[in-house]
């Protein structure tokens, strides 16, 4: 807060002040620190997640957000605030979550954006590339989007340890269509009906659509054929149709379970 009795700027903005006087990367939550509230707080959250549960638990605000001027739903950002017992008793199961899942070793050291206490993938990318380069390595390190890489893991194994802990398990829409006025704008999928992640139209098990994959299929064969028709060597036609249009499945490694059947032998003699 701003101690105007000691002589604070008002025209200073409080995010100038906590720029100046607060470090980066420092936690500061309070109830960490306030000690004396913490066996209280284990009750509390003992309570919550051994007993029937409570709707005023799981009970928050949704507020849309709106970007620029709206004029469609998509406009609008939906941010919901649930009561800070909520936040830390969230935290509380995730890092337990997080510690049974180290010591059963299941997810790999390579994954580096699901790992904790590690930096985003794409500093860690970035530092692998770094090491290689001061070693001398010539390897080539790359990375993909995985912002919801784990929606093809199969979370029966999480889901079954949370289920335990009779933690409440949401809606099955987003929370801002919780509200009575949003209501009519909840749509729950069904059948072949889908949404697009990576730009690949997925069902409401988070499986492809058949019409996504022909689609890739499709734009990998006409690269395929253009490049069949120019003047390169054998050598570095293989070679282009493996950068220019083989490549193409790279973005969708995690969606499609894509295996290419077709020899060198048998490219070189389509092309003939």
């Amino acid at each position: 807060m701003w101690n105007y009795e000691l002589g604070k700027n008002d025209d200073i903005r409080d995010n100038e002040y906590l720029e100046k006087f607060v470090p980066d990367c420092e936690a500061h939550d309070t109830s960490r620190k306030c000690t004396s509230l913490h066996p209280d707080l284990y009750k509390i959250v003992r309570i919550c997640l051994d007993e029937e549960q409570n709707p005023w638990f799981y009970k928050g605000t949704s507020c849309l957000i709106p970007k620029g001027v709206p004029s469609k739903d998509s406009d609008l950002s939906p941010i919901t605030c649930l009561s800070n017992l909520y936040k830390l008793t969230t935290k509380c199961v995730a890092h337990v979550m997080q510690l049974d899942v180290a010591m059963r070793k299941l997810l790999a050291d390579h994954q580096l954006g699901t790992v904790t206490q590690v930096q985003d993938a794409k500093e860690q990318a970035m530092l692998n590339l770094a090491v290689c380069k001061e070693h001398g390595n010539q390897l080539y390190i790359t990375w993909h989007d995985i912002k919801k890489a784990l929606d093809s893991v199969n979370y029966e194994y999480l889901i079954k340890c949370i289920e335990g802990l009779t933690c409440h398990r949401g809606s099955a829409v987003k929370s801002v269509t919780n509200t009575e006025v949003c209501a009519h704008k909840a749509v729950l999928l069904e059948g072949t009906q889908g949404y697009k992640y990576l730009e690949v139209v997925e069902d409401m098990t988070s499986a492809p659509i058949r019409e996504s994959y022909d689609k890739v299929r499709a734009e990998i064969l006409v690269r395929t054929e253009r490049l069949a028709k120019t003047a390169l060597n054998d050598k570095n036609f293989i070679k282009a149709v493996t950068e220019h249009a083989i490549s193409l499945t790279n973005y969708y490694i995690e969606v499609f379970k894509l295996e290419l059947k077709l020899s060198t032998s048998e490219l070189l003699e389509g092309r003939s």
